[in-house]
């Protein structure tokens, strides 16, 4: 899924814009593939439900914000829910959802070394969905073997998306 490339310092990554931005696992930057329209949109509609539904939820969603799994680990999540404004800008606590949307040349297999680290970090709930076809959708909790969504319809705790009512959902039909 990703390239890395040779040992960076924490200090430099964190101060440095990279366009697209780009996971940091132990020294070593790791491109990851960005979304293309299937992706980007999928993630803005999950987006404007969360958001809209904020307060109910109690959370505020975070579209590629950079969340620190370890000490010399950063994810950049297509999605975060947390409870909390983060202050630094990069959320250091376990956000209450993260979800991961699978880029075309995405695999599920490599995007499960991304929610290993989220769910070692203590983040309750990962969700992975493919784009182009929404019967692929998994929750993930720690402990847990991944669980495969058969209704479309996402849960965490009291976050509930169905699929189905997503605004723009005939766009991944």
């Amino acid at each position: 899924m990703s390239t890395a490339t040779a040992c960076v310092p924490v200090e430099t990554y964190l101060n440095t814009v990279y366009r697209p931005d780009r996971d940091y696992v132990d020294g070593r930057l790791e491109k990851r593939h960005v979304g293309e329209f299937d992706h980007s949109k999928l993630q803005m509609a999950i987006a404007r439900y969360i958001a809209d539904r904020g307060e109910q939820f109690r959370v505020a969603v975070y579209p590629e914000i950079r969340v620190q799994v370890a000490p010399d680990r950063f994810r950049v999540a297509d999605l975060c829910c947390v409870r909390r404004r983060p202050m630094s800008g990069i959320v250091t606590e376990p956000p209450v959802l993260v979800i991961e949307i699978l880029s075309p040349r995405d695999t599920v297999p490599q995007t499960e070394d991304r929610i290993d680290d989220y769910l070692a970090m203590g983040v309750p709930f990962v969700w992975l969905i493919d784009p182009r076809n929404l019967d692929r959708a998994w929750i993930y909790e720690p402990g847990q073997p991944r669980r495969k969504v058969s209704d479309r319809v996402l849960i965490a705790g009291e976050i509930r998306v169905p699929l189905n009512e997503l605004p723009g959902q005939r766009d991944f039909e």
